[in-house]
């Protein structure tokens, strides 16, 4: 018995106990529920309007849960699966192990949802091992028209979580709620079928997944919607229809050049630094984006109000007030008296510390010293501190302005640099 019918059972069995206890020990029933009025006339007993409303929910629940228990079904059927890492044959994937660049070689349109085997992770780290488009969020489908080619970035740089870089991709063509070619990765379809086990026994889950939002549609678009359901072809058409669409795809594949695999890590990898830095670029010019409309009494503030500074040349302390985590950078900036060229003094952090810089909390002060006291870092006085804040998921938060402009024209030559070198293996 499927769960649905099992629930169906379930609420019937309910109803006529209802219906029992009612009649148990009456004569005639209550006025309330006749179906005739003194006056002649019918109406429907009191209750009917809400038996039809829950047979239209009960409805919408079975054809959403057909969809739901034949798409893995289907997916075998059309052989439309394949083991960790396999890459499905209407993409081209070029992976850095990191980033991943993927086209649509295919005649028809599709969807992806492109993630990171937990495999050796565990649960618990679907954010952090995601790859991330921007045309759309974490664990959606986004769809790809024939043709199209995307940079996936991963979703979390987040330095004190366990790393997914260079696990296995796991793949989700199509999705069960859509029509269009499907194709999923057998690690995915394992998860989904536990998903679908679980329908019958957790209550949140079914009704998250399964059951139309109780008073917040309308009967007549409920109806609508089943309808619609109803009429999506699963089963032996569906199956039929993506067999004809993958053998169409690897028959007019066209023939991939032989690259060696350390020549294609090698482009892969010089692929991921170029998408990295120029997400970078775009974060920074965001910043400075969001950092004009700030207010006018804010534009000459020195560090954000929310990061406390207690400045002693050689030494500093940040401390934060509120809940939330930051990563700081710190670095005092000036002149050199004999040559008058700039020097940048980096601050070192005596906390704890990862690639996004010092950790400081609500509990934990971020203190810093001068990285060294020879050079130019010998003499600080007349130096300005600068400062640069990243999130608790490494995303750049605030810089000082001249931080900023400096961080971004290395960010900018190291593209350029990048891109040039690019240039000359291609002419080789």
């Amino acid at each position: 018995m499927s769960p649905v019918q099992s629930r169906i059972v379930r609420w019937s069995s309910a109803i006529v106990a209802a219906a029992l206890l009612s009649t148990a020990g009456c004569g005639r029933p209550d006025s309330a529920d006749e179906t005739e009025s003194r006056d002649g006339r019918h109406f429907a007993p009191k209750n009917w309007t809400q038996k039809k409303h829950d047979r239209i929910y009960d409805d919408y629940a079975a054809a959403k849960m057909r969809l739901r228990t034949s798409w893995t079904e289907d997916l075998r059927a059309a052989h439309a699966h394949g083991g960790e890492g396999v890459v499905p044959p209407m993409l081209d994937v070029i992976d850095s192990g990191q980033g991943v660049q993927v086209t649509n070689i295919g005649n028809v349109p599709l969807c992806l949802d492109l993630r990171r085997s937990l495999h050796k992770l565990g649960p618990g780290y679907e954010y952090q091992c995601a790859l991330w488009s921007e045309r759309g969020g974490l664990h959606s489908c986004v769809e790809y028209p024939p043709g199209h080619q995307e940079w996936l970035r991963m979703s979390s740089a987040r330095p004190d979580l366990p790393d997914c870089s260079g696990e296995p991709l796991e793949f989700r063509v199509g999705e069960w709620e859509k029509t269009g070619l499907g194709w999923w990765s057998d690690a995915a379809l394992i998860d989904y079928d536990s998903q679908t086990g679980r329908l019958d026994t957790d209550n949140l889950l079914y009704a998250t997944l399964i059951a139309a939002p109780d008073n917040i549609w309308k009967d007549d678009f409920v109806r609508e919607v089943t309808r619609i359901m109803e009429a999506m072809p699963v089963g032996p058409p569906r199956v039929a229809q993506w067999r004809d669409q993958i053998a169409g795809v690897i028959a007019s594949r066209p023939a991939q050049p032989v690259i060696a695999p350390a020549e294609r890590a090698a482009r892969a990898a010089q692929l991921n630094l170029v998408r990295e830095i120029e997400a970078q670029i775009r974060a920074m010019k965001s910043l400075r984006e969001r950092q004009t409309h700030v207010r006018r009494s804010d534009k000459d503030k020195v560090f954000p109000d929310y990061l406390p500074v207690e400045d002693h040349l050689d030494r500093v302390t940040v401390t934060h007030p509120l809940g939330a985590v930051f990563y700081v950078n710190l670095a005092r900036v000036g002149n050199d008296p004999r040559t008058g060229q700039e020097f940048v003094c980096e601050m070192r952090g005596l906390g704890r510390g990862n690639s996004a810089g010092t950790y400081v909390s609500a509990t934990v002060p971020g203190n810093f010293v001068a990285s060294s006291h020879t050079g130019p870092c010998a003499n600080l006085e007349g130096t300005r501190l600068e400062m640069v804040v990243n999130n608790f998921d490494g995303d750049l938060t605030f810089a000082t302005p001249s931080a900023l402009d400096r961080m971004q024209a290395k960010a900018e030559a190291r593209l350029q640099e990048l891109q040039s070198n690019a240039e000359a293996v291609t002419e080789r």
